[in-house]
């Protein structure tokens, strides 16, 4: 990589201040600090997010687009860092970052159609670890419930399961409550009814 920037550095111009009489160039160590910069068809450094941005026509809700660091090319050498900070810090590179950042993301869509299978499994699961707790309370002859629902045994054994399952004990807590007198009898008498 640094011979290609090295040959690509030879075309940059020199400039010449004649208030100050030296020649300024372009800094290689400026590829470091701002990775960022790209060379452009003028021999000038523009930016490549803001540019490629632009290209995909996702600038279009920035009001102060930098149009140096976008089409022209940046050739002005005396306060280069300056100017190159400048510009990182501004809302037009901020902006277009976090466009092409967005465009490397799969759209709200697919997130959501990749969660539902991932979350009906942890579902499935958890309905699996309920039905065999009272199945195993069932062949045992052991009560479901205590004098306190929440000393019984079914209770007491799902929440011994939850200890090493993450999974069972996000579901347990959720707002709909399957340990209820309710929900484990109508459980029991499914699992009866599959047994038999």
């Amino acid at each position: 990589m640094p011979q290609t920037i090295h040959c690509q550095l030879q075309v940059f111009r020199n400039k010449k201040y004649l208030s100050e009489r030296k020649v300024l160039s372009f800094q290689t160590s400026w590829f470091q600090r701002f990775p960022w910069l790209h060379v452009s068809e003028t021999n000038n450094v523009v930016c490549f997010h803001c540019s490629k941005a632009n290209h995909l026509s996702l600038l279009s809700l920035t009001t102060q687009n930098e149009d140096t660091f976008i089409h022209k090319g940046f050739d002005n050498w005396k306060k280069a860092a300056e100017r190159f900070a400048k510009h990182e810090r501004s809302a037009c590179h901020t902006h277009a970052v976090s466009q092409l950042q967005q465009l490397k993301r799969p759209p709200v869509c697919a997130q959501s159609s990749e969660q539902k299978p991932n979350e009906q499994a942890s579902c499935r699961s958890s309905l699996v670890q309920l039905f065999s707790t009272i199945r195993f309370l069932a062949r045992q002859a052991l009560p479901l419930r205590g004098h306190v629902e929440q000393n019984g045994n079914y209770s007491q054994l799902l929440n011994l399961f939850a200890e090493g399952n993450d999974q069972l004990h996000l579901w347990l807590n959720r707002t709909t409550n399957f340990t209820s007198h309710d929900s484990s009898c109508s459980a029991l008498v499914l699992v009866l009814v599959l047994v038999t």
